[in-house]
């Protein structure tokens, strides 16, 4: 029976609370009139009377308050007055509401975007059974330019035996295949695994099964579809296991379907594409094959209860056994080493993401500072009626809880909108992001993401709380009661608030030195030279089969027709093949070569190896430094010719001149060094980073040594990819069932090789350039709030013989002590901050004395230009309008 009361008291102060409030006034009216009337009857006349039984009473307002908190259900009916209050109170002041929702929404979407990203990328665990137990095994062969080298067969058996603490290990690698399902040939992009990859990875099919050790040298081979291509070449039909399908020129089979999320998530140097298509078994008898042969990526699988530096210690250990037993096939400084795969993955983006994040976070707290700005002068505006509120006995936890509920109700809208603009932020980040940045794609406003804006709401909120809390209970009754406020004397704006300007100042020079930084790191990106020319040549790959075309004859009759055909198209100048178009994804070609002669091992270099055409450097505007190029009669002989480049001419012959001079080499991963001639120096290219000069470069002919696949080069007068339809018709009259495929100009490859740096430089200007505007807007303010209070003085200055430009630099002049103040604040941020973006710059310092110049350039521009319209208002303001004023 009591709950039931209690309840029903609740409903009547949360439903009828007006009516509630009447009967109450009723009764302290009645209660007044007989202490009155007693107050009479003693002699008092009426007005005395009244005054009397109030004072005994102890004041209606307190007597109310009193008897409202003692009700069931008060503190949500004086919360529901305080949201109703604050709602009122910010109608009354609609700029400065809008303003700071705007402002705390640009803020927090941006942060809850950003954050999005760091969250799918870095934070979230692979998308693997327990990923938290695997790790990628590597080759540190740093002396010769590959510090994240992958593993032979042999290299692989051995780990996999001397690593206890491993569970299982597998290994991986890249390469095409040309699938018939159908009516016509597609080339996929396929990765051939060791017996036990899917059983490290833990991953299962959505039909079928994974390959295991048994499908390990099938006559028919088994095949294991993604389910984007089961999708888009079997039309997702549910009965595709078992299915016939001719895989290069063979039979083969399908045994499965893995799910839509399965990727396979390799740190992008791996050379490993995270949208393979297909699965096939490979590695056969991996201990018998050439140590020297490096191209398996191998993942290691922590057994249970192992810990991960147990493994890595394992690891490192056992790679110090291998290279020990086996001396020769290793060079100084060799070592092998194991990584977590969650770390390793997202190894080239993280201090790019992790910079990104911190520039954001400091956008926030600009926009957060601007908006205290705007609080401080509303709660300075508001100082009478709060003055009032305290006569009337408000106690400081009242007033904390209606400056809370203010607060709250700003951040809160502005969270609401910032979450919509973060919707669309994230769109255009996904659009910018570029294809190495892995899962960037998977990030969305999920409940993580979510938790972090709702704790930035709350904690801003609790911040815009205190500002006007603060500014309220420190304050004398006195004073606001008896004078405008705007004749309180202080700096301009307040020490506080110009504290904060400061601090918006200082903040935005970060993110503008930043972004300059990034622009020239980008600036000199676009004009490297990459050492050769990509304007006007078209790209394109075509993988003849050996089934049909035989190493030899069969190889050199179908290019060299290819070749004379795309000459004759209209427009083409130049036609040259190659196995690596610079910045594919292929896994590189890495050959071991010695000088003459020498036979230690340990000596030996690593060269980036590929095969060309004769023409290929001439088409692609690649400079031979000496020498000659390639041509068609060139044969084997005791030795083989090579072309080189200037860094391995330099290491084989120093200053000498190496055409016709020798050395060694194994190209094909036997073990054994062949003697090769050089017949040319071209200048060195880099083919596999813009930001990097790479390794040595060699280059032999592909008509003697053939590859697959082949990527021709064509240079055209006409735009490259209006060629592309007359080369897929080319390709179809000589072999219908030999596909083209990634046909694209050459400067998409430079365009891609740019990505992430132009990803960082647009988000790090956006970020600068709001950063600009909201230090502008707040530096507009605190002047025009300054000159505001200011007006009588500036009056009695004028009247007293003051010229106008005076007024004007006095008003500058304490603008400029703020930017001052701020610039110099900011410059040793800037210098303590720019080491964080040090991964993302190339052939610029972090303490580019151009880049801090330009920033604080830009910076003076815009805090001047804000202060000058409140200046110019004070140096016109007449004299006697001033002394007017209330």
């Amino acid at each position: 029976m009591r709950h039931w009361h209690r309840l029903r008291e609740l409903c009547r102060t949360l439903f009828r609370g007006r009516r509630v409030d009447r009967d109450l006034d009723d009764e302290l009216h009645d209660w007044v009139e007989t202490l009155a009337a007693r107050h009479r009857a003693r002699g008092a006349n009426a007005g005395e009377a009244d005054r009397l039984a109030r004072v005994e009473l102890g004041g209606l307002a307190q007597v109310k308050e009193e008897a409202r908190a003692v009700r069931n259900g008060s503190q949500l009916e004086s919360t529901s007055m305080d949201v109703r209050y604050a709602w009122r109170a910010w109608r009354r002041t609609p700029g400065v509401a809008l303003t700071a929702v705007l402002t705390f929404a640009l803020g927090i979407g941006a942060a809850t975007a950003i954050f999005s990203v760091v969250r799918a990328v870095l934070i979230e665990p692979l998308p693997y059974p327990n990923a938290g137990r695997l790790l990628l095994v590597w080759a540190d062969l740093t002396d010769i330019g590959y510090p994240h080298a992958p593993l032979a067969g042999p290299e692989l058996v051995e780990f996999q035996d001397g690593v206890k603490a491993f569970d299982a290990v597998g290994g991986v690698w890249a390469t095409n295949a040309t699938l018939v399902a159908g009516d016509d040939p597609e080339q996929l992009r396929l990765a051939t695994v060791t017996p036990d990859f899917f059983a490290v990875l833990g991953a299962q099919p959505v039909l079928g099964r994974v390959l295991g050790p048994d499908d390990f040298g099938q006559t028919v081979t088994p095949v294991l579809l993604s389910h984007a291509l089961w999708l888009s070449s079997f039309g997702g039909d549910p009965g595709v296991v078992g299915r016939a399908v001719t895989l290069n020129d063979r039979p083969a089979r399908v045994i499965g379907v893995m799910g839509a999320e399965f990727r396979l998530l390799f740190p992008p140097d791996a050379a490993v594409p995270e949208d393979l298509q297909a699965w096939v078994p490979g590695g056969a008898r991996l201990a018998a094959q050439p140590r020297g042969q490096q191209y398996l990526r191998v993942i290691g699988r922590l057994a249970p209860g192992a810990r991960a530096d147990e493994g890595v210690a394992q690891v490192e250990a056992t790679g110090a056994s291998i290279i020990a037993a086996n001396p020769g096939s290793y060079t100084p400084g060799s070592r092998f080493y194991a990584v977590p795969m969650q770390e390793d993955a997202v190894r080239p983006i993280r201090g790019a993401l992790l910079a990104l994040f911190g520039g954001v976070l400091i956008l926030l707290v600009i926009a957060c500072v601007n908006i205290a700005g705007l609080l401080v002068v509303r709660a300075v505006s508001r100082r009478p009626e709060i003055a009032l509120r305290r006569a009337l006995g408000a106690s400081a936890g009242r007033l904390f809880r209606q400056c809370l509920v203010e607060g709250l109700l700003l951040s809160c809208a502005g969270g609401l909108l910032g979450l919509a603009a973060a919707r669309g932020a994230l769109l255009v980040l996904t659009s910018l992001a570029p294809s190495g940045l892995p899962r960037v794609r998977t990030a969305d406003l999920d409940p993580g993401v979510l938790g972090f804006c709702a704790a930035a709401v709350l904690v801003w909120g609790l911040a815009f709380s205190l500002m006007p809390w603060l500014d309220a209970w420190r304050r004398r009754l006195s004073p606001p009661l008896a004078r405008d406020s705007r004749t309180t004397p202080g700096a301009p704006g307040g020490r506080f608030r110009a504290a904060l300007i400061v601090s918006q100042l200082a903040l935005g020079l970060v993110l503008l030195v930043g972004a300059v930084l990034l622009a020239r790191t980008f600036a000199r990106l676009v004009h490297l030279d990459p050492g050769f020319r990509a304007e006007g040549v078209l790209t394109f790959r075509v993988a003849p089969p050996f089934s049909r075309y035989p190493p030899g004859d069969g190889q050199k009759a179908f290019h060299r027709l290819l070749t004379d055909r795309l000459l004759a198209l209209p427009g083409v100048v130049d036609v040259g093949s190659v196995s690596h178009v610079p910045y594919d994804n292929l896994p590189n070609w890495g050959t071991p070569y010695l000088p003459t002669g020498e036979t230690d091992g340990a000596k030996s270099g690593l060269a980036d190896t590929r095969t060309v055409s004769p023409g290929f450097f001439r088409t692609i505007g690649a400079t031979m430094t000496a020498g000659r190029d390639f041509d068609e009669h060139d044969a084997f002989g005791e030795d083989l010719p090579v072309v080189i480049d200037e860094l391995m001419a330099a290491r084989l012959f120093g200053s000498g001149d190496p055409v016709g001079r020798t050395f060694q080499s194994d190209l094909g991963g036997t073990g054994r060094m062949a003697p090769l001639r050089v017949v040319g120096v071209v200048g060195h290219l880099r083919h596999r980073s813009l930001t990097e000069a790479g390794r040595e470069q060699l280059y032999v002919p592909s008509r003697l040594v053939p590859r697959n696949p082949v990527a021709y080069a064509v240079r055209t007068t006409g735009a490259p990819a209006d060629l592309v339809p007359q080369v897929r018709a080319l390709v179809k009259t000589l072999d219908p069932r030999l596909p083209v495929y990634d046909a694209r100009p050459l400067e998409d490859y430079l365009v891609t090789a740019r990505a992430a740096h132009r990803f960082t430089l647009t988000l790090g200007v956006a970020f600068a350039g709001i950063a600009l505007l909201l230090a502008s807007v707040g530096m507009y303010g605190v002047m025009a709030y300054a000159v505001g209070r200011r007006r009588r003085e500036f009056g009695v200055r004028l009247a007293l013989g003051a010229r106008p430009g005076q007024i004007l630099w006095m008003v500058l002049r304490e603008g400029g002590r703020l930017l001052a103040a701020g610039a110099l604040l900011g410059s040793v941020g800037a210098l303590l901050t720019a080491r964080l973006i040090r991964s993302q710059l190339f052939e610029v310092a972090p303490w580019d004395p151009i880049s801090y110049l330009v920033g604080a350039a830009v910076l003076l521009t815009a805090a001047l230009a804000a202060s000058l319209e409140p200046a110019l208002r004070a140096s016109r303001s007449g004299s006697l309008a001033s002394l007017r004023e209330d």
